[in-house]
């Protein structure tokens, strides 16, 4: 079967996974539908960003415009080596990326699932019909179908499959080229900016590759294998670097830097949960017809349960499990099998003890939240396992139709005469509410239709009364019925992208000014924002606020000082104004704000943060004259000159640097209301000189009398190491595949 997969030999294979692509998600594709949520205010205003910062000849590692300044290249969700947003800069029109490419690229993201999963599926000896029930499966699960406003794990998972057949060619042929190229692979979707999910398929491939010298060990030595995966795992690294290694270090001054057992095991799937395997949407929905999400007994209504918890697979595929197990010979059924029942167990989080285990024991588990997310591996062996099953199904053996599914038809069929006589409607307070238990009416004959359904097809192959081809097609057919039944209303949003980032009348005031002076605005107070998460992204005006997870932990601590003085310290021009009795919002100057550069000839010091925020947020604290260090400085601040004066004669802001000549009559220092970075390097007339941290998050920069030339770079010492070890990697690799 070598070679089976490629694209020439099943063209018409490829083109039936795009035809159901395009059928599934065809209101979005022709323009009726949108996708929402994070993908609308966290995607898409980063990638703008991006996109037309790279169009105009920029690569933008800092991104100036949402939290006052943050590090672009450090946030990972931002993907910027990722090939497939370097590519975006083609649909840029007029300064602004367009947000149907963006769908696009999500949806062809799933298409690629399908293919990839067909692709391992055929290298593991499953027929066509049987890799077709498999890649139908994961493409259109409940996992990858509800996370497509999530466009990060989208881009790291659907890798997986293509990894594994590169792991599984390199350790059946000991070839160290298909290593190296499952290697580059996996690189490539670390760069899709889900580290989350890049953990859970290193740690797949470490599990698999176990599997396989287990099962080989009278044939092959253990250090071959081993060997071959480290060198998968290298290569990936190597071709990551150049994302990782900024992120990484910027990461430990963010909010995520360390998180606790209770905050990663948040949003744990209940163990009363398990019924949407059966029944997706037994305790309610979300989605943007507005469909309300039911908190289910025990398990509370947090928001964004729907998706996070998502493990719908399609009824067929599960009963396909049965017939897979009858295949005990083939090992990898029990290697899926097992990796299932891990994967299940992990995403209870809380409510077993696995999870508590995988936190403290597993390294790199303990950084991220919510164990529902292992639901993407369980997803991908449930659907590896349908394949297996359909394989015995579909195959010219006799086959008896098995008794335990005479148990189950009956059992399913007596409880859903219960449920229609309302035989459980007071089995507590969720079920007495008559919403909630049509809902359970509802969800129970939806799931009794696609279980006889199923049931009829295995009846048939019993009877030997429909052709097998049919009968696989019918397979198919009816497991995309059912996960599009699932899943088709979930993404249509009718918000449409342009009038959400709409450039209007306000918008436009704010930029010709921004064009006169450097400044930032305050657009958001409690719950209310006078413009849209990230909006500075898309419109180039600067914010104090903004919407990502990985936020500095200074900037959130620094909220603790008083809100007019932080406006004023942030450089803040123009501030919402809430109206407490009309809801009414309007932006309004703000007098006292200070400017984005200038000089203080008095400072303090101090070591312990409370103690430095205390200060700034005292009346006695001239906080337009003075600032509070967190080390005493290098140099000496002379106060001889009772009146100093200072002119700044020229500035210059851009994306990754700041560019200031100023004259002083006295040394002092010159501070920057930008946000502390390390990674910033400043030079005064050419020479380097230190930055330090001011007012908790601020910069100042030391000057003498005299006129200076100030500039600052943002280019980590982390980025560039990374980019030689990834450019390093990428030749080595190119090498050392020409000579294999």
């Amino acid at each position: 079967m070598k070679g089976d997969f490629w694209f020439n030999k099943n063209v018409y294979i490829y083109a039936v996974l795009t035809g159901l692509c395009i059928l599934s998600f065809n209101q979005i594709i022709f323009g009726e539908y949108y996708f929402f949520e994070d993908f609308l205010y966290q995607y898409y205003p980063f990638r703008n960003f991006f996109a037309t910062s790279l169009r105009g000849g920029v690569f933008p590692l800092w991104d100036p415009y949402v939290f006052s300044g943050m590090s672009l290249i450090g946030d990972i969700q931002s993907a910027l080596f990722y090939p497939f947003n370097i590519i975006l800069i083609i649909f840029v029109r007029k300064g602004v990326l367009s947000y149907y490419a963006l769908e696009l690229q999500n949806i062809f993201h799933v298409l690629l699932a399908g293919v990839f999963t067909y692709m391992y599926a055929r290298e593991v000896k499953l027929p066509k019909s049987a890799s077709m029930v498999s890649a139908v499966t994961f493409m259109f699960s409940g996992f990858l179908i509800t996370r497509m406003i999530h466009l990060t794990f989208i881009n790291v998972i659907i890798w997986l499959p293509l990894i594994l057949l590169f792991l599984q060619k390199a350790l059946k042929e000991n070839s160290y080229s298909y290593s190296i190229l499952g290697g580059l692979f996996m690189g490539l979707s670390m760069l899709a900016g889900s580290p989350q999910f890049s953990l859970h398929i290193f740690y797949f491939l470490g599990f698999y590759t176990i599997f396989f010298i287990l099962i080989n060990r009278k044939d092959s030595s253990i250090v071959k294998p081993v060997l071959l995966l480290f060198v998968m795992l290298a290569f990936s690294l190597g071709i990551a670097a150049i994302q990782y290694l900024p992120s990484f270090d910027f990461s430990k001054y963010t909010v995520r830097s360390s998180i606790s057992f209770e905050e990663s095991a948040l949003l744990s799937i209940h163990p009363v949960h398990l019924l949407t395997f059966i029944i997706p949407k037994l305790f309610g929905e979300v989605s943007v017809t507005g469909k309300p999400f039911v908190p289910f007994w025990g398990g509370g209504g947090v928001y964004g349960a729907f998706w996070e918890n998502a493990i719908y697979v399609g009824i067929f595929p599960l009963v396909l499990l049965f017939f897979s197990f009858k295949d005990r010979k083939n090992k990898l059924v029990w290697f899926f099998t097992g990796i299932a029942i891990f994967s299940l167990l992990a995403a209870l989080g809380r409510y077993t003890p696995l999870y508590k285990f995988i936190y403290y024991c597993l390294p790199g588990f303990n950084k991220f939240r919510i164990p529902g997310r292992f639901s993407g591996i369980l997803s991908f062996s449930i659907a590896i396992l349908a394949g297996f099953g359909a394989n015995t199904l579909f195959n010219k053996r006799e086959i008896k139709f098995p008794k335990v599914l005479f148990w189950l038809i009956g059992l399913v069929f007596i409880i859903w005469i219960l449920v229609y006589a309302g035989a459980f409607k007071n089995i507590n307070e969720f079920t007495r509410n008559i919403r909630v238990y049509r809902n359970i009416v509802k969800q129970y004959s939806i799931f009794v239709l696609f279980f006889s359904l199923s049931i009829a097809i295995i009846f048939l192959r019993t009877k030997k009364l429909v052709p097998l081809s049919v009968l696989a097609g019918s397979a198919i057919g009816l497991i995309f019925l059912d996960l599009f039944a699932f899943g088709h209303n979930f993404n249509r949003s009718k918000v449409y992208p342009q009038q959400f980032y709409q450039f209007n009348s306000l918008v436009r005031y704010l930029q010709e000014e921004s064009k006169k002076e450097k400044f930032r605005i305050n657009v958001r107070k409690d719950k209310q924002m006078i413009l849209k998460r990230n909006s500075g992204n898309i419109y180039y005006l600067e914010l104090i606020e903004g919407y990502t997870p990985l936020r500095i932990k200074r900037f959130v601590e620094f909220s603790k000082v008083p809100f007019e003085r932080r406006l004023d310290l942030l450089n803040v021009k123009y501030r919402l104004e809430v109206n407490e009795e009309t809801g009414l919002m309007k932006l309004v100057s703000n007098q006292n704000y200070l400017g984005r550069a200038f000089m203080v000839y008095k400072y303090t010091s101090a070591k312990e943060k409370n103690e430095i925020l205390r200060v700034i947020s005292s009346d006695e604290f001239d906080y337009r004259n003075e600032i509070i260090l967190e080390e005493e400085p290098e140099v000496v601040i002379p106060s001889e000159d009772k009146n100093p004066v200072y002119k700044i004669e020229e500035q210059l802001f851009e994306t990754n640097k700041i560019y200031i000549k100023i004259y002083t009559s006295a040394p002092g220092f010159l501070v920057l209301s930008e946000i502390y970075n390390p990674d910033w390097e400043a030079h005064v007339d050419g020479k380097k000189t230190k930055i330090y941290c001011a007012n908790y998050t601020l910069r100042a920069i030391p000057i003498d009398e005299g006129t200076h030339r100030v500039e600052l770079f943002y280019n980590p010492l982390s980025f560039k190491i990374g980019r030689i070890i990834t450019i390093g990697t990428l030749v080595f690799a190119v090498c050392l595949l020409s000579l294999l």
